[in-house]
Parts: C-alpha cells; sequence; structure tokens
C-alpha cells in the first residue's frame, strides 16, 4: 500500500499492524499471518484460552473415568436455582480473576 511508506519516522514499530502478513517471522522463517507486535490478535488470545479450558477439562475424566462420572450424576440431580447459583460465582470468580491479572 503506498501510504505504508509515508509513515512518520520511528513508527515503522506499527507497520505489522497495519499490513496483513508484515508480523516477524516465527521459529521457522514464515511470517505468521496474526501480528506478533505487543499487542496480540484478540482471536488468537481466545483460542488459547478455549485450548487451556478444554485441556484443564479434561484432566479429572482422563485420570479418574468412575469419579468424573459419579460426580456428573451428583450434578444432574440438582435443582437449577443451585446451578445457576454455582455458575454466577463460577463466572463472578472468573471476572475477578481476569480483572487481577489485567
Amino acid at each position: 500500500d503506498a501510504r505504508v511508506g509515508q509513515m512518520q519516522p520511528g513508527l515503522e514499530h506499527c507497520r505489522a499492524l497495519i499490513v496483513p502478513g508484515a508480523g516477524s517471522a516465527g521459529r521457522d522463517g514464515r511470517r505468521s499471518r496474526l501480528s506478533t507486535t505487543a499487542v496480540p490478535h484478540p482471536v488468537h488470545e481466545l483460542l488459547i484460552a478455549l485450548a487451556l479450558l478444554l485441556v484443564a477439562e479434561g484432566v479429572w475424566p482422563f485420570l479418574s473415568p468412575p469419579s468424573f462420572r459419579r460426580a456428573l450424576l451428583m450434578v444432574a440431580g440438582e435443582p437449577d436455582g443451585r446451578l445457576r447459583l454455582t455458575g454466577l460465582i463460577s463466572m463472578v470468580v472468573g471476572v475477578g480473576l481476569l480483572y487481577l491479572v489485567n
């Protein structure tokens, strides 16, 4: 793009945010589709969070399927109000943790 060449001096580091594929090269020498600057792409962060969630949720059924099955049966018997309260508490703790981390 012609506008990229007209950037003000000192803003070269912003090129990866403006020009797709202009991020720094990875270990294999290829350029990433997502920007590799200090500002990560939000979708990339969301996918990382989802991947970590899946790994964390898979540990218990992998290590102890019988106890996981018993826990699921217990949860299935709980009233809706208690499940909603548990979900609300989980969300509030998650938002609080995000606030503390960021």
